[in-house]
């Protein structure tokens, strides 16, 4: 392709998010950004003559056609996303998506479950069920391994499983290769979840019922599953909200308060930043943190020194 624009890979951009396995509401929304506020404003722009202030215009942009911190901001996430196809899959530019710095919306705390409540939302699904069984397999994936919501639905139960020493394989996006992650404790289920395939499909997730498992399961096919079970935990009398990634960002903020250092919890969220395991994953608020440390200085004591000289 001779002196691409900024648009010309937007066709193959929306094709990589159908493979990816994104929502369709996901992929409607980038696409929705693009086609209102970014190409308009930057479209034709060559890609050799695109810099880092040009692509910094799309934040002020939005800010003036949308209403709110937050829309800029995923304007501007739409943008990265786009921006990191291109330098990933076609071709280098002069800047490096993350360049394109976020728009604050303040600081909101992360939302996580303790651990009675996720013992209480496991606890509402019936085993016996396979719908039940698949669901509390996917939770106990994102809490124990801490897989991203889209994860567990990539893996291949004959080559990414490994039943015997409960382990799962996981991309590495750092290493950029796939490597093993332990997720003990998680046998009993996988066990019970397998005995219920009576298909011959590669995937781990599938979709139709125990007697008929149809197709790959996908994003789109869990979330629905989980809005019906919120109608459950609200007759149980469970009142929060229940999104995957509260379960993933459950197992940093539990490693967290167990006293684990902060390096080792990088490594096992997976995380290039250790800045994101605290900004965005480890839901502690102040109030805890400061008794946390209240409980931890009444643990010290220094010896009291009369340091007075005597009068003679």
């Amino acid at each position: 392709m001779n002196n691409p624009t900024l648009i010309s890979y937007y066709n193959t951009f929306l094709d990589h998010l159908h493979d990816e396995n994104n929502a369709i509401t996901t992929i409607e929304r980038h696409q929705y950004y693009l086609d209102q506020i970014i190409f308009p404003a930057l479209g034709g722009e060559p890609l050799c003559e695109l810099t880092r202030e040009t692509a910094g215009r799309i934040k002020r942009i939005a800010r003036e056609k949308l209403s709110g911190r937050t829309s800029e901001r995923r304007v501007a996430l739409s943008f990265r996303r786009y921006l990191k196809y291109i330098q990933e899959h076609h071709q280098s530019l002069a800047f490096d998506w993350r360049d394109i710095s976020l728009p604050k919306i303040g600081n909101s705390d992360p939302e996580s479950f303790d651990l009675d409540e996720i013992k209480f939302i496991f606890e509402q699904l019936d085993l016996s069920n396979f719908y039940d069984l698949r669901l509390r397999l996917y939770f106990e994936l994102l809490f124990r391994a801490g897989l991203r919501p889209s994860e567990p639905l990539f893996l291949n139960r004959t080559t990414d499983i490994d039943v015997e020493n409960e382990r799962v394989r996981a991309y590495d996006e750092k290493k950029k290769e796939h490597s093993w992650i332990d997720v003990k404790g998680i046998r009993p289920l996988l066990e019970k979840y397998l005995e219920f395939r009576f298909d011959n499909r590669p995937e781990l997730f599938v979709g139709g019922t125990h007697f008929m498992q149809t197709d790959k399961l996908d994003l789109d096919g869990i979330k629905s599953q989980i809005r019906r079970f919120k109608k459950r935990l609200r007759k149980a009398g469970f009142e929060r909200r229940i999104y995957p990634y509260m379960f993933r960002k459950s197992l940093c903020t539990t490693l967290i308060r167990s006293g684990m250092d902060l390096k080792s919890i990088q490594l096992i969220m997976r995380h290039a930043d250790p800045s994101t395991t605290l900004r965005h994953y480890a839901a502690i608020k102040k109030e805890e943190a400061n008794e946390q440390k209240s409980q931890f200085m009444t643990t010290i004591e220094f010896p009291m020194v009369n340091l007075s000289k005597q009068v003679a």
